[in-house]
C-alpha cells in the first residue's frame, strides 16, 4: 500500500553514526527522541539535562522518587538533580531497576556512549524494556540520552555487560525449505568449499595463461563466454547454473578477485598473468587465497551491493549515496572473524550478532536516495525498513560471492526464490520473487582454510591433496588419461603443449610446445606435469624431444626492438659507437651499421646533435639494408654495451 509521503516519514537524524547504520532512537517520557548519533552533544550535566524537560514530564520523574508536591520547574528541577547526583540515591534508584533495565543501562553507560540503542538490545537481548517508553529508565536516560556526570559515576561500580553470544551448531541443523519450483530445485545444498577452492584457483590462473578470458575494459567484469569457461573448470561448478535466475556467483567473483590481488590485469580486453599470478602456480594455495582475501577487503573493483539490483538509486548523487567500501568490508571480516571454526551458524544469527557488537556495514548515506519500485513511494527512508535489506544483504553478497568462492567458508543454501521475507512489506516488493541472489543462504562455516585466512591461525595445514590425475605416456608421443575425470586445470596445461586427438588422448607436438613457449611458458612445466602423472615414467623418445625443444629454444634471445641506422662509411659507424655519449645507446653491426634500442632513441638523437649530427627524415623511400648487418643483429646483441642506470632497453 503506497505511504502517504513525508509525513509517514521517519524523524530522525539519518546520517548513518560511526557504529550502527540504521538511525537508533530513544523516547523519552513526552514522546520526543534522542538520536544516538547525537549522543555526544547530550548535556554533561544532569541540571542541564532536566532543565530542557517539559514540566509535565519533569512531574512524571519527580513522581518516581516521591516527590508529588513539587510544582514549579525550578523546583522540580532542583529536586531531581540533587537526588541524581547522590551516590547513594543512584545506587539505590539502579537497585529498583529489573535485570532487563539494568542490562540496557549498564550497555549504555560502557558500550553505547550514553545513548540507548534499541536495535543493539533486541539484537543482544532478545527484548527491550524501554518499549513503550523508559519508567524508571527516564532517570537515568533523560531526554533520551545519559549525562556524562551521571554516567561517570556509573562507570566506576556499575559492572559492565557481557559481551553478545553467537548462537552456534556442531552439526548443521535441520533446514526446512520451503518448495518454490516443485522439482529438482527446492531444497538445501550443502558445499564444503575448503577443498574446492585449492582446486579452482589453479584452474582459473590457467585459464588466463591460456588467454580465454576476457573482460570489459570499463567494468572489468568477465563476458558471458567468459563466465562459461570459468563455470566449466570450476571443481563443483558454480552455486547456481549461470545460463539461469539467479545468474553465476563464483564465476563472476573470480576474475574480479584475480584483478584485485595483481594476479592478473586486461591485455586488448583478454585477462593476462601477471608475473604474480605465475608465481601463485607454484606457490601454496592457501596462502594465495589468503593475499586474495586481504586485497579484496582494501580495494576490490566493484561495490559488492551494486551486485543487489533490485534495490535501485545507488548512484545518486553522483555516485555518493552508498557510503565507501573498505570499511564495510572491514566491519564484515571482523564479525566474521569472530566466529568459531568449525561449527555452522545461521545467517540470521550472524546479523544479530553484528548488531549487538556495533559491527553495522553501513551502506547508505541516506537511504532516502535508495528505493524498490518507485522513488517516491518505494523509498527506504520511510520507516520501517528492515536492517537486513541493507547491511544484510551487503553481508550476504560478501559472504556467498566472495569468502565461499575463496574457500574460506562452507555453506548451505537453497535458490533465493521466497527464502527471505523481511522485504515483503515495502512498496515496490509485489513483484519480486527475491531480494537479492544470495537470499538462500541459510548457514555457514568458517573452515580450517577461513581460520587461517582470517588470521585465527598463524599456520595452515591443509588436508592432504588428492593423488594427481594418472597419465600413460607412450613412445609414440601420445598422453592417455587412465583416471576417470581430468582436472580443469590439468587439461589446460596438455591443451597448452599437445594436440587433443580423442576424449582422454593427446598428442606431443614440437610446434605446439614452440607456440606454449612463446607465450611465456616452459618446457620444465610440462616435464614436471609429466613427471608427477606418468605411470611406467616417461619414455625416452618423450625425454629426447622435451630435451631438444628446450635446447633449440634457448639458443635464440629476443633482445627487443631497435632502429637500424645506415652510417655512409665504416669510419662513421665507428665514431658513433665509441662516443662518449653514444656508446651506451648504440652498438655497431657489421661495418657502416649502428643500431639502437627504441628505449634509447630520444638520448641517442641529443647525443647526435652534440657531434654535429641529426638522423633526418629519410625522403627517398626504404632502402633494404645490408643482407649481412641484418644477420649479424642478433648476435651483436649479445655483446651490446649495458644501458647505464635508469635507462633501460626496450622490451618492444
Amino acid at each position: 500500500m503506497p505511504r502517504q509521503g513525508p509525513a509517514a516519514a521517519r524523524s530522525v537524524d539519518e546520517r548513518p553514526s560511526g557504529r550502527t547504520g540504521a538511525t537508533r532512537i530513544a523516547k523519552s517520557p513526552a514522546g520526543e527522541g534522542c538520536p544516538l548519533s547525537q549522543a555526544d552533544q547530550a548535556p554533561a550535566r544532569v541540571a542541564e539535562a532536566l532543565n530542557a524537560l517539559t514540566v509535565p514530564d519533569l512531574k512524571g520523574l519527580a513522581a518516581m522518587i516521591a516527590r508529588r508536591d513539587l510544582q514549579k520547574k525550578a523546583d522540580l528541577v532542583a529536586a531531581l538533580a540533587r537526588h541524581l547526583t547522590d551516590g547513594g540515591q543512584l545506587r539505590h534508584e539502579v537497585e529498583r531497576l529489573n535485570d532487563n533495565e539494568r542490562a540496557l543501562l549498564a550497555e549504555a553507560v560502557h558500550a553505547w556512549g550514553g545513548a540507548y540503542d534499541r536495535q543493539r538490545m533486541v539484537a543482544k537481548y532478545r527484548t527491550d524494556p524501554a518499549q513503550g517508553g523508559f519508567g524508571r529508565l527516564g532517570l537515568f536516560l533523560i531526554g533520551g540520552c545519559l549525562p556524562e556526570e551521571m554516567r561517570a559515576d556509573l562507570a566506576t561500580w556499575l559492572p559492565p555487560p557481557q559481551a553478545a553470544r553467537l548462537r552456534v551448531h556442531a552439526e548443521l541443523p535441520s533446514v526446512p525449505v520451503e518448495p518454490f519450483f516443485d522439482d529438482a530445485r527446492d531444497g538445501l545444498v550443502v558445499r564444503m568449499r575448503e577443498a574446492a577452492a585449492h582446486a579452482d584457483l589453479p584452474a582459473v590462473l590457467r585459464l588466463c595463461q591460456a588467454g580465454r578470458l576476457r573482460c570489459s575494459e570499463a567494468t572489468r567484469r568477465a563476458t558471458a563466454a567468459s563466465l562459461r569457461e570459468i563455470d566449466g573448470a570450476l571443481s563443483d561448478g558454480d552455486f547456481y547454473p549461470i545460463v539461469e535466475d539467479p545468474g553465476p556467483v563464483q564465476a563472476f567473483a573470480w576474475p574480479l578477485l584475480l584483478q584485485a590481488g595483481a594476479f592478473a590485469e586486461l591485455a586488448g580486453g583478454r585477462l593476462q598473468l601477471t608475473a604474480r599470478g605465475l608465481a601463485a602456480l607454484d606457490r601454496p594455495v592457501a596462502d594465495s587465497l589468503r593475499h586474495l582475501w586481504q586485497r579484496w577487503l582494501k580495494g576490490g573493483l566493484l561495490d559488492e551491493f551494486s551486485r543487489v539490483e533490485a534495490i535501485k538509486g545507488q548512484t545518486a548523487g553522483h555516485g555518493h549515496a552508498l557510503t565507501a567500501v573498505p570499511p564495510r568490508r572491514a566491519t564484515v571480516a571482523a564479525g566474521l572473524a569472530a566466529c568459531p571454526a568449525g561449527s555452522w551458524i545461521a545467517v540470521d544469527d550472524f546479523f544479530r550478532y553484528l548488531v549487538a557488537e556495533g559491527l553495522d556495514p553501513v551502506v547508505a548515506r541516506n537511504s532516502w536516495r535508495l528505493y524498490l519500485g518507485d522513488p517516491q513511494y518505494g523509498s527506504l527512508g520511510y520507516e520501517g525498513y528492515d536492517w537486513s535489506m541493507l547491511q544484510g544483504r551487503y553481508t550476504l553478497c560478501l559472504l556467498f560471492e566472495y569468502a565461499a568462492t575463496l574457500g574460506m567458508i562452507d555453506v548451505a543454501y537453497s535458490y533465493p526464490h521466497g527464502a527471505r521475507d523481511d522485504y515483503a512489506g515495502n512498496w515496490g516488493a509485489d513483484d519480486l520473487m527475491y531480494l537479492s541472489r544470495y537470499d538462500g543462504l541459510r548457514y555457514f562455516r568458517l573452515n580450517a582454510l577461513g581460520a587461517y585466512v582470517l588470521g585465527q591461525t598463524d599456520t595452515y595445514r591443509a588436508a592432504p591433496a588428492p593423488a594427481p590425475s594418472p597419465l600413460r605416456v607412450l613412445a609414440n608421443l601420445d598422453v592417455v588419461v587412465t583416471s576417470p575425470r581430468l582436472g580443469a586445470a590439468d587439461t589446460l596445461v596438455l591443451d597448452a603443449y599437445a594436440e587433443r586427438t580423442g576424449p582422454a588422448t593427446w598428442h606431443l607436438e614440437r610446434d605446439r610446445m614452440l607456440a606454449a613457449m612463446e607465450a611465456g611458458r616452459s618446457i620444465d612445466e610440462l616435464r614436471s606435469f609429466l613427471a608427477a602423472r606418468a605411470e611406467g615414467g616417461i619414455p625416452e623418445p618423450v625425454t629426447t624431444l622435451l630435451t631438444g625443444v628446450a635446447e633449440r629454444a634457448a639458443r635464440l634471445r629476443d633482445r627487443g626492438l631497435v632502429r637500424l641506422i645506415e652510417c655512409e662509411d665504416g669510419y662513421l659507424a665507428m665514431l658513433l659507437a665509441n662516443d662518449r655519449r653514444l656508446k651506451a645507446q648504440c652498438w655497431q653491426v657489421g661495418e657502416r651499421w649502428v643500431a639502437v634500442p627504441l628505449a634509447s632513441e630520444a638520448t641517442f638523437r641529443k647525443g647526435l646533435r652534440h657531434l654535429g649530427y641529426t638522423l633526418a627524415a629519410s625522403g627517398g623511400g626504404m632502402h633494404a639494408p645490408d643482407p649481412e648487418a641484418v644477420a649479424l643483429i642478433d648476435v651483436s646483441a649479445a655483446t651490446a654495451p649495458a644501458p647505464r642506470r635508469g635507462r633501460g632497453r626496450g622490451k618492444g
